[in-house]
Parts: C-alpha cells; structure tokens; sequence
C-alpha cells in the first residue's frame, strides 16, 4: 500500500465488521461542540468587533453616503392641515320629539344633528366611492399619478413624461398604446395615502391635512375635501327633508283625525325648519376654525434621519456579519 493510499484510509471512516456499522461520534463530541457555543461570550464578541473596527467604520461609513444619495433623491413633499369644528345644527322642535318614535316608524329624523355624522365623514374620506367622485369632478388623476415633483424656483409641478404630456393635457401616446392608464383604484390608493384625518375625542374637533409635492395645491386640496363633505351632507339632508315633508303633507290629506293632523303638522315644520338650515350656510357640517396655510417648510423627507438610520444598517449588517463568520470558523466540525 503506498503513502498515498495509507492517508486515505486513515481518514476514511472505521467499518465495524462485527457489528455491521459505521462509527457515530459520541455523545461527549457532540456536547464539547455545544459548549463552545456556550463560550461565545460577550468578552469575545467585544474582542472580535474591536479587531475588526476599522472594516465595521468603513462599512458603516459607505451606507451612510449611500443614505445620503437616496434621500436626495427623494422629492420633498409639504403637508397643509386644517382644523374643524363640528357645526351645532338645532333641528327639530322640543314637543316634537315625543313623536320621535312615530317617525321612525315612518323613516323619518325629527332632529337634524346626527351624532355619528363626524364618524361618516371620516370612512367617507376614506372611501373609495367618495374620492373617486371628487377626482373625476376635479379631474385630478394627472395631478395624483403623472406627478414626480415640484420645481420651487419656477412654482411648477414636474410631471412623469413617460405618463402625461402637461402641454397637452393628456396621457402620453405610449400609456394609451399600452393600455397602462391608471385605474380608478390605483388613483384612489395613491390619493387616500396623501389625506390624513383624525378627531379629538375630548374637544371633538377635526384635523384634515394633505401631504403633496407642492404646498399650494395641498392647501388647495383641503379645502376641497371640507367643501365636498359639507356639500355631501348638505345634499343629503336636503333631499331627506324635502322627501319626509312631501310625505307628510300626503298623510295629512289621508287622514280625518285632527289629532294625527296635529302631530303631522308639528312634524312638518320640523322638517321644513330642517330644510331651511340645509340651504343656508356652505358650512353645513364641519365649520373652519383653524385654515389650511401653504406651508414653507417641506414635511417629507426627513433626510438626516434616512441617512442615520442607513450607517446604523451598515454597521449593524457588518458586525452581524463578522459574528456569524467566527461563530462558524470556531464550531468543532463533527467527522474531527
């Protein structure tokens, strides 16, 4: 047997011809390999990062640059808010409502202020059916989609040209050759993520904002959405008292009991007291105490938080790095 073919069988695996089998490592191998797990200490975790301190700085050091070159290429976007009051609608008469009963049988709201309207109005901002009705009224799904920034020197929007010609006014001949123009949904996900809402449940006070590229149209937008809510349950009401008074009048001329006329009449002014204070004010359901200003500081992005939280990801994926590559060069393999 030569030198060569010696070596090999030494390090080949014993066949026990008595037994039938290979040779398994002991129980004591395997436990001497889960206590050097156990001596992975923090002493020489310490140890091993101090050693190699200068590659974890430089990598650190790169995702910090690289943080910096991606949050300067984030647009900056400003967020304008406003602050509403809940206007205090006095509908309905105090005799009357000890006929609330009767009306609602008859589908019929004697008192106009409905206490969950503040809760409407908030899903409605958030609803699909809601939004996507001001964006085609407005047309404001260019402005949604085809928009990457804003030119602050020029005060102008900088538009996607791959999506929309702005000289036109229309979808680029590419995006209708392709069938790509965004879809209603697509529109709405991207405008419900620029609106937030809240409430105040002590002062009941409500806080509409808009996040955009250009302050001007965030102001702008606020707006819009406080006009469309006040004109939705505006509408609303309007309609559903002019609805109960027609309905009314019909049961009046239906019955011959002057005690049921009375309570129809009673009823009847309610709504037409109702009626009169949907067609008064545009500020029908939330009242503005606080207006929406175009804002002169950029909201988004905060970049030297982007540009931290990168160098602590450099650091972090560096030092992991080196642990694991110990952790795996120090584990007694099993065949030794």
């Amino acid at each position: 047997m030569t030198e060569f073919e010696k070596s090999l069988s030494d390090k080949a695996p014993s066949f026990d011809r008595r037994e039938g089998s290979l040779d398994t490592p002991s129980s004591q191998d395997v436990d001497d390999n889960f206590k050097r797990y156990d001596e992975f200490d923090v002493a020489k975790v310490v140890w091993i990062l101090w050693q190699r301190k200068l590659l974890i700085l430089s990598i650190a050091v790169s995702f910090f640059f690289f943080g910096v070159g991606y949050s300067l290429m984030l647009p900056n976007l400003y967020r304008s808010e406003g602050i509403y009051a809940p206007t205090q609608k006095q509908g309905g008469l105090s005799g009357a409502m000890e006929y609330s009963g009767l009306a609602a049988i008859a589908g019929i709201n004697l008192g106009a202020a409905e206490n969950n309207d503040i809760d409407q109005a908030v899903e409605l901002l958030n609803s699909w059916p809601f939004l996507d009705d001001i964006v085609n009224k407005h047309g404001l799904a260019p402005y949604i989609s085809a928009v990457k920034g804003w030119n602050r020197g020029a005060n102008e929007l900088e538009w996607d040209d791959s999506l929309y010609d702005a000289r036109s006014n229309s979808w680029s001949d590419e995006m209708r050759a392709n069938g790509e123009l965004p879809t209603s949904y697509e529109v709405y996900k991207d405008f419900k993520s620029k609106i937030g809402v809240s409430v105040d449940g002590k002062s009941g006070m409500v806080k509409i904002s808009v996040t955009y590229y250009s302050p001007e149209i965030s102001a702008k937008w606020v707006k819009l959405l406080v006009t469309s809510l006040n004109s939705h349950f505006q509408n609303r009401d309007t309609l559903e008292a002019k609805r109960n008074i027609k309905y009314l009048e019909d049961k009046i001329s239906e019955t011959s009991i002057s005690n049921m006329r009375d309570i129809f009449y009673e009823m009847v002014e309610v709504q037409t007291k109702n009626l009169m204070l949907a067609e008064v004010g545009d500020e029908y359901l939330l009242k503005e105490v606080v207006p929406p200003m175009i804002s002169e500081r950029k909201s988004e992005p905060s970049r030297s938080i982007i540009c931290i939280l990168f160098g602590f990801m450099g650091g972090f994926l560096s030092c992991l790095y080196l642990l694991l590559r110990e952790f795996v060069s120090s584990v007694k393999p099993l065949s030794d």
